[in-house]
């Protein structure tokens, strides 16, 4: 699965800091967002039209849960100490959402960790396609492959 430049999507950002730093982005497209918030939420498929606040609100924390995952498994494996801001959630096409991350939004020329997210959901019986991104400042990568020996 692909999220195209002017695809709606939903973006739940973090400002990630400590001994690197950097942005996590989780990245998914609308009709995936609102379904993963109706299904946090308890409620039935289709009875949440749009994102209002209680829908953003259950994004934002299912972003917050899987960049923690991410990032505890990262920092472990580079011995860093790794943090996240709190998650502010961004919706709109694609290629506008990603700009508002300022200095840290991904660049053509720009190495991010892309990991794709599938959420295996029961009763009814369903899949969830999301993005993890991980768009490290300069130092960071090179911090990155020092650790892993790549540099």
């Amino acid at each position: 699965p692909e999220i195209a430049p002017g695809e709606e999507i939903v973006a739940v950002q973090m400002a990630m800091s400590g001994d690197i730093s950097g942005q996590t982005v989780f990245l998914l497209a609308v009709p995936a967002g609102l379904r993963l918030a109706e299904r946090m939420l308890r409620r039935k498929r289709g009875t949440s039209p749009n994102l209002g606040k209680l829908e953003e609100s259950a994004l934002n924390e299912a972003g917050n849960i899987l960049a923690g995952a991410y990032l505890t498994a990262l920092s472990e494996f580079l011995d860093m100490r790794l943090m996240l801001s709190p998650p502010r959630l961004t919706t709109g096409q694609a290629g506008i959402a990603l700009s508002t991350l300022g200095d840290h939004a991904p660049r053509v020329e720009s190495p991010v960790l892309c990991v794709e997210t599938e959420f295996f959901l029961e009763e009814p019986a369903e899949s969830l396609h999301g993005f993890f991104l991980l768009v490290p400042d300069e130092k960071a990568f090179e911090a990155i492959f020092r650790a892993v020996r790549v540099a």
